[in-house]
């Protein structure tokens, strides 16, 4: 547990004789343990995604949903063994329903992911897909997420139930359909992209907030699913990301970049290595159409003078300590005079919106190059 990746060193440990050993011996004396190991291991070892620790996920999820969270860990890792997801899936289906957290359910997350055939059999019946069942925009969700498609005999009734209720106040909207009708309408780009892309710009032209939720089906009707992961996979090799089409290099830098400035501020996106993607960011936009990002990118840079921030990481700290005052102390008074001048304007669809729909204007080329 003390080194730097425990999830690592567990992998390691398992592939070993005395490992699988180990695990069989706690797998087959688990009633043997007190509480609180009962409670830990399992979820530690079920990070791994190995195949050896079924027998054990066995013994811990029949009395208790702690090791849910460690399977959710291995799914988000990827790193699953091949008949990992479908042996542990029917353990985790009667935890659904029964998490401790308002507005998610881990088991109903990760269940597609695991096995979408179980989570097809489970999820596509009325009691969960029916448009007054409290669990339905959490089942479209990971629907959606894991690429799952679902019928449309279960979402039309969902759709003719729900739009009607778009027409009330924010403030009267029950949260479960202000987001089942915008999960609703990605799971229909998997049917009918055109109808659900005319329905996802009425749900933005009415709040523009909903366009990063929504953009996603731009990727979903045009076979890009997951292209943010699977452009960033191939970041750290520069020859094979130089050999990817500009729209899904730049799609990728937009992403990463905004990613890095909701996280800790465009501050701390120009002193990590996201700051090195900026001639793509810009470039990015432009072909988008996403000026505002653009406006606010170089009002940002403004510290910076005629020559910008370098695309080098050290010369651009180096650029940044060498301000009066530090580039750090002045971002403040930056977004201040930035939101001022501002204030008025009128809501503006975001530019994760405009990039999906950007990009998928080149989804031949992107799909042919990333082999999809």
């Amino acid at each position: 547990e003390s080194t730097d990746d425990s999830t690592k060193a567990h992998m390691i440990w398992l592939g070993t004789p005395a490992g699988k050993e180990d695990i069989s011996y706690l797998a087959e004396h688990f009633d043997e343990l007190g509480d609180l190991q009962q409670y830990e291991i399992p979820m530690e070892f079920a990070r791994t995604g190995r195949i050896a620790i079924v027998p054990l996920l066995q013994k811990a999820l029949a009395k208790s949903r702690t090791a849910v969270s460690g399977v959710v860990y291995a799914c988000r890792l990827g790193q699953m063994e091949p008949g990992f997801g479908t042996s542990v899936a029917p353990l985790i289906v009667p935890w659904i329903g029964k998490g401790n957290i308002i507005g998610g359910d881990s088991a109903i997350e990760i269940l597609p992911a695991l096995d979408p055939d179980l989570a097809a059999k489970t999820f596509f019946t009325d009691a969960f897909l029916g448009h007054s069942t409290p669990l339905a925009h959490l089942v479209l969700s990971s629907c959606n997420d894991a690429g799952l498609k679902v019928p449309r005999t279960l979402l039309d009734p969902l759709l003719a139930a729900w739009e009607p209720h778009m027409s009330k106040s924010d403030i009267d909207l029950e949260y479960r359909v202000e987001r089942g009708i915008v999960e609703a309408v990605i799971a229909l780009s998997q049917h009918e992209p055109a109808t659900a892309l005319t329905k996802a710009e009425w749900l933005i032209k009415r709040r523009p907030d909903r366009a990063d939720n929504l953009a996603d089906i731009h990727l979903l009707a045009t076979g890009l699913t997951g292209l943010y992961d699977k452009v960033a996979t191939l970041s750290d090799d520069p020859v094979r990301f130089r050999q990817l089409p500009m729209a899904a290099r730049q799609y990728f830098a937009v992403l990463y970049f905004e990613s890095d400035c909701d996280n800790g501020g465009i501050e701390q996106a120009f002193s990590n290595s996201t700051g090195d993607y900026l001639p793509l960011v810009r470039s990015g936009y432009e072909a988008a159409d996403a000026m505002r990002s653009l406006e606010y990118l170089n009002w940002m840079c403004q510290p910076f003078g005629k020559e910008g921030p370098s695309t080098n990481r050290e010369k651009r700290n180096d650029q940044m300590d060498a301000m009066k005052p530090h580039y750090f102390e002045q971002t403040e008074g930056l977004r201040d005079r930035w939101n001022e001048q501002h204030q008025n304007d009128l809501p503006e669809i975001s530019a994760q919106w405009k990039m999906a729909s950007y990009v998928s204007k080149h989804a031949d080329e992107i799909r042919k190059a990333l082999g999809l």
